[in-house]
């Protein structure tokens, strides 16, 4: 498939001088001289077009340099959308013509872009629906690449390096525990750590990386249990001022209310620290549980490689059931990972399923993608085009005046001489340089030739569009 086919045309405006036909042939053979060819635009309907004020004229000859690039940047994507979806080279055709065939018969369509209304009407009117074009192209081609996102992201977990791919493929259903005291782990081992791990890992608890672990956990647990019993403190304060506050309403003379509340308190503190020294012995046996009661978490010899990339290697490890938080925290501070992972073959057939949902989406979002842009390139290339027209007619109002007494013309240069043929047509119109070009000019005098690039003594208009 190609990448990319130019399509370049030009329009070109030239006054009649009194004579359309005579105006018309003396172009078609200057442009025929270097063997490019030209096509009146008969059917554009330039009486109708309404000229108004030569102020809006210019405001509008200003602001259609932005809408005329964004027109042909849309006309692009939509094709280069549908070219790649479709995998072809085939430029599409703009309402069963195709391109060159539509450009050299161009016809004015006055259902959709009424001549009637006003220029600066008619630009919005091409310009909103651009606009709409364009949205909806975008979150189509959103809706597919998130999609197409989803599937990619399924098949880098497939061919991803150990630590972020699927791993059930490595892994012997025979072999793996998953029961009430003993269960698997997979590990990730660095490859510069794999002799390191394979001498550690049955004693874990012995190194440094286990007190760090523990005297963490238990700073931890202090600050909880301190942060339980400020709590409570607070919570008894609040409850003994609201009962001297019911207290001052019951007896208002004092009496008994202050000692019944001084027992209320010793007895609520007693409670409390009570509680606080039982909650804190509690959580320190738990603590100690894994720490001095001498049982090993991990199974003697139970490690098995099963499988290994240029980063890292991967292990099964059999372990108590009760010690697998504790161990994979305590590889993760030696620098080992251990792998969420699970023999759910219910979990297995809702992946497959996502995959073959998600394929599924993908062609049907490929499908109305393809459709979309091939039924709305018709669309949007034709209004480009009269986006086009309207410019040169603008240009043509401002730079021949009026009454309206000019031809449109479309001209496709010869490939390789487009500067020559401009140069010659260049010289062949240099008659038609104003005057005022050509000398000094009033201060409160507007220049109505200003056109945007190179100056040409004639209207000049390309259509230059890159199509891939």
């Amino acid at each position: 498939m190609s990448s990319q086919q130019s399509l370049e045309y030009w329009l070109i405006s030239v006054p009649n001088e009194g004579n359309q036909e005579k105006a018309l042939k003396e172009l078609n053979q200057s442009v025929g001289r270097l063997n490019g060819q030209q096509w009146y635009l008969q059917n554009v309907p330039l009486t109708s077009l309404r000229v108004g004020k030569i102020d809006d004229l210019l405001a509008l000859s200003e602001s259609m340099g932005k809408i005329d690039a964004f027109g042909k940047s849309l006309v692009q994507k939509l094709h280069r959308t549908y070219a790649e979806l479709e995998k072809t080279d085939q430029l599409l055709s703009v309402y069963t013509k195709p391109i060159h065939g539509y450009l050299t018969t161009f016809e004015w369509d006055d259902g959709h872009i009424n001549p009637r209304l006003k220029l600066q009407d008619l630009v919005q009117v091409i310009h909103i629906n651009l606009q709409k074009t364009a949205e909806k192209l975008r979150t189509g081609s959103a809706k597919l690449g998130e999609i197409q996102g989803s599937l990619n992201a399924i098949e880098r977990k497939k061919t991803a390096a150990l630590l972020n791919k699927n791993l059930r493929e490595y892994v012997d259903d025979k072999k793996w525990l998953n029961g009430e005291y003993l269960c698997s782990a997979l590990v990730i081992v660095p490859v510069n750590k794999r002799a390191e791990f394979l001498k550690n890992y049955e004693f874990m608890e012995d190194g440094e990386a286990n007190e760090k672990l523990m005297k963490l956990q238990k700073e931890r647990k202090e600050q909880a249990l301190k942060h339980e019993q400020e709590k409570k403190e607070k919570e008894q304060k609040e409850e003994k001022a609201l009962e001297e506050k019911k207290d001052d309403h019951s007896h208002p003379h004092g009496g008994g209310g202050g000692q019944q509340q001084q027992h209320h308190d010793e007895h609520a503190a007693a409670a409390a620290a009570g509680h606080g020294t039982h909650g804190h012995h509690q959580h320190q046996e738990v603590f100690d549980m894994i720490k001095t009661d001498g049982t090993r978490t991990v199974i003697p010899n139970s490690a098995r490689e099963l499988s290994a990339d240029n980063e890292s290697a991967l292990f099964q490890v059999d372990l108590l059931k009760k010690g697998h938080d504790w161990f994979r925290a305590v590889c993760r501070e030696q620098g080992f990972i251990v792998r969420e992972f699970s023999l759910d073959l219910n979990e297995e057939k809702d992946e497959e399923r996502a995959l073959m949902e998600l394929k599924k989406q993908q062609e049907e979002q490929t499908k109305k993608l393809k459709v979309y842009c091939s039924n709305n390139f018709s669309e949007t290339f034709a209004r480009y085009v009269h986006l086009k027209i309207i410019r040169i007619f603008v240009e043509s109002v401002l730079r021949f005046g009026l009454p309206v007494d000019f031809a449109i013309s479309l001209v496709q240069p010869p490939k390789g001489k487009e500067k020559k043929l401009l140069e010659h047509l260049k010289a062949r119109y240099a008659h038609l340089v104003d005057v005022v070009l050509q000398g000094p000019k009033p201060d409160n005098e507007v220049d109505f030739s200003s056109m945007s690039g190179d100056f040409y003594p004639f209207v000049f208009v390309p259509i230059n569009i890159e199509l891939s």
